[in-house]
């Protein structure tokens, strides 16, 4: 939270910034402008000085040129120009004595032989100098050259005054005044309006900082900058939104890591999409059914889902959610004709209750679906099953009534009725088993010797088949001697695995019974040489009174329950149960029961 302190400095923060801009432009223009007009007045003057020397210069050297060359005596020249408003010339021997000047009286100069253009000039045959006379009190630009003529060795000095140089100068200067006065007060009122136009969008700047609230407060003590710098407390807000903002984000890494385990962990298959359909979750769930793979949160939001979906009744789904924008609920929604959902689901809107996408809730619902059927069929058939052997139980016993003067007639019949009974009463007794089973009641689980336990079995179910000539062979490796397992359920195993092999193997015909150790698991494998099973009867061979050849089994005395109990004694104990069968090659059923503790 910003403190009061605080936020008072921010209130004042625009007015003191315009001020400072202003003032702070207003100062660099008025310097700026000041050392351009002190330069161009530099300038103009040495340039000035310049032109005047070099006229100076090319003056004596013409004048020097001229008495050589008509042969005129310096003296007789200097003295011809007395009393010339012109120019200065003075004219000085070897000495230092001045012989003329066109100005002054010679006679009162005293020796010019140290005067430092003499000097000069008899030492480089040019020197000058600009400096005050003593003989005319006034600032001079001086130039000398050496002069000979004949045998004697002069120096012939000019001087301009710079009275006028001066004056040009000092007019110059006012003239400099009178255009850099107003071109201040111009780009003045510039530095005002830059000011002012850069201070209203930072007051508003400002103004947004100053209502952050749930910014750390500010940590005075670490400020780079004073704390009338007001960039110093931008710079810093701006540094303890950066800390709060990754705190926020990693605050909702760590929520979105919660929520991730949390739907991964739920069974429900859940998705969820935006509306130009690319995806913004899937549990794991959802990815193992519908995709068949498993992706990382990076690589999954690369799809869109009709990309891993190309099903047209699952892509309305979120269509009419999008089109409506309400909540849909879907029941009994097939997927690939063997999962059933219901699904719910619920448009994603923002703050605003715009719609952006939606999320999708399937409950699997495939094995209350195929309980729901099972139990059906399971009525339907029982119906039937009953309802055939005692319809014949009936009639048969209305015919004897008929036929009691026929004694081999009535004995034939009455075996009718007993078989049909004993039909009804092994129908009971499976359905009774069945029940057993499903209760899911806990059983106890113990060591059996598994040739014992098998031959005993066996032995039993032979004296049913006295009439085959099947081989019964049964063989325990070393490490297969002993199961651990639930005896009753065992039982119930092998009973309706060899009973079936007995019920369609052809006479003369062998039965094996192995028990196997691999990989440390015992495994159960009976195998047959009848009939076989056609590959299409495979996947339904363990529902409740399914019947390959339906009319085969009746005849057999058959209730179509047995494999239906294997399927449910395996499960029970954690087992697994496999079939091989081709038509015409017999069957292998294989029972594989958990490791031992």
């Amino acid at each position: 939270m910003v403190n009061k302190f605080e936020s008072r400095r921010f209130k004042d923060l625009p007015r003191k910034y315009f001020r400072k801009i202003a003032f702070s432009q207003t100062i660099f223009t008025c310097i700026a402008i000041a050392i351009t007009a002190l330069t161009a007045r530099s300038f103009l003057k040495s340039n000035y000085y310049n032109n005047s020397k070099e006229q100076l210069q090319n003056s004596l050297e013409l004048i020097k040129h001229t008495v050589i060359s008509q042969n005129i005596s310096p003296i007789y020249w200097c003295f011809s120009l007395k009393n010339n408003k012109g120019n200065r010339y003075t004219l000085v021997d070897i000495s230092g004595k001045v012989l003329c000047d066109t100005v002054a009286n010679e006679l009162e100069m005293d020796n010019h032989k140290y005067r430092p253009e003499i000097k000069e000039a008899f030492e480089s045959g040019y020197g000058t100098i600009i400096r005050k006379s003593k003989t005319l009190n006034k600032e001079m630009l001086y130039g000398a050259t050496t002069l000979y003529f004949k045998s004697d060795i002069y120096v012939l000095r000019g001087a301009i005054s710079l009275t006028q140089l001066n004056k040009t100068i000092a007019l110059m200067d006012n003239s400099i005044i009178i255009i850099i006065f107003p071109l201040m007060v111009i780009l003045g009122l510039f530095s005002l309006w830059g000011g002012l136009k850069y201070a209203i969008p930072l007051r508003s700047l400002f103004n947004k900082i100053d209502k952050m609230e749930n910014l750390t407060p500010l940590d005075h003590s670490n400020f780079v900058i004073g704390l009338n710098d007001e960039w110093a407390l931008i710079e810093k807000t701006l540094d303890n939104a950066k800390k709060d903002l990754e705190k926020h984000v990693e605050d909702l890494y760590i929520e979105n890591e919660k929520i991730s385990k949390l739907m991964s962990s739920i069974s429900d298959k859940i998705l969820a999409i935006d509306k130009k359909g690319n995806i913004l979750f899937a549990n794991e769930q959802f990815m193992k059914l519908f995709f068949q793979k498993v992706y990382s949160s990076n690589e999954i939001s690369n799809f869109k889902i009709w990309e891993l979906i190309r099903d047209n009744a699952f892509q309305n789904l979120f269509q009419d959610v999008f089109n409506k924008e309400k909540i849909k609920k879907v029941k009994n929604f097939e997927w690939q004709s063997k999962y059933y959902f219901d699904v719910i689901i619920n448009p994603l809107r923002t703050y605003k209750g715009e719609v952006t996408g939606s999320v999708a809730v399937f409950h699997d619902i495939s094995d209350y679906k195929m309980a729901q059927q099972m139990r059906e069929d399971f009525v339907a058939n029982v119906s039937h099953e009953i309802r055939t052997p005692l319809t014949a139980i009936k009639g048969y016993t209305q015919i004897v009534k008929n036929l009691v003067k026929n004694e081999d007639k009535a004995q034939e019949l009455l075996d009718r009725i007993e078989f049909n009974v004993d039909r009804t009463t092994n129908l009971f007794n499976d359905i009774l088993q069945l029940s057993v089973i499903e209760s899911n009641r806990v059983k106890e689980k113990k060591k059996i010797k598994t040739i014992d336990f098998t031959t005993s079995i066996a032995r039993n179910i032979s004296m049913s088949y006295k009439s085959k000539n099947i081989k019964l062979s049964i063989h325990a490796d070393d490490n297969a001697t002993e199961l651990y397992c639930v005896p009753d359920l065992t039982e119930q195993i092998i009973k309706n695995l060899i009973e079936n092999a007995y019920k369609y193997t052809h006479d003369n015909s062998e039965i094996l019974v192995d028990w196997i150790y691999e990989s440390q698991r015992i495994h159960l494998k009976v195998k047959d040489s009848g009939i076989g099973i056609d590959q299409k009867h495979l996947p339904r061979l363990f529902e409740r009174f399914y019947r390959v050849d339906a009319s085969r089994s009746r005849e057999m005395g058959g209730t179509g329950l047995g494999l239906a109990i294997v399927k449910h004694a395996v499960s029970a104990q954690g087992a697994k149960i496999q079939v091989e069968s081709s038509l015409g090659e017999g069957s292998t059923f294989h029972v594989t029961f958990p490791k031992s503790p």
